[in-house]
């Protein structure tokens, strides 16, 4: 962990002291958070949200995304967060199902999501969304 920890910081300093950008994949969504500026969400090769970080992180409006989120490992044991998980097979990213390609695991998908793949538009200042879902940012959807 130290080692992962030592690149992270390495990355971030060479980043503020050169004034690089970086394009950061990761499933680690603590290095995402610690490390980005902008964090773009895909899933089976599309992206599905885009924002700043803290926006992200405090008002996710993808379903996957929130998904996600809600599955990081919170180190204060007190906390309690509502799970999101997901059920159903992911589909074959070669032969992608059609409309959404995450209608097949997402528990909000209806008629339009099976048959009209969304497209990517904006829900806020700069953040963006491929959903067909209508709700606010940082709404937390329930399963």
């Amino acid at each position: 962990m130290s080692v992962k920890a030592q690149i992270v910081n390495l990355l971030s300093d060479l980043q503020d002291e050169l004034g690089l950008a970086l394009l950061f994949i990761s499933h680690d969504l603590a290095i995402v958070e610690h490390l980005t500026h902008r964090v773009a969400v895909m899933y089976l090769g599309k992206i599905v949200e885009v924002a700043d970080r803290r926006t992200l992180f405090a008002e996710s409006h993808h379903p996957y995304t929130q998904a996600l989120l809600s599955a990081v490992p919170v180190p204060d044991p007190t906390i309690k967060r509502q799970r999101m998980i997901l059920t159903g097979d992911v589909p074959s990213p070669i032969n992608p199902p059609a409309g959404c390609r995450f209608h097949t695991r997402c528990p909000f998908a209806f008629d339009r999501c099976r048959t009209e793949e969304p497209a990517l538009k904006a829900v806020g200042n700069g953040h963006m969304s491929a959903c067909h879902l209508d709700h606010a940012p940082g709404t937390q959807l329930v399963a």
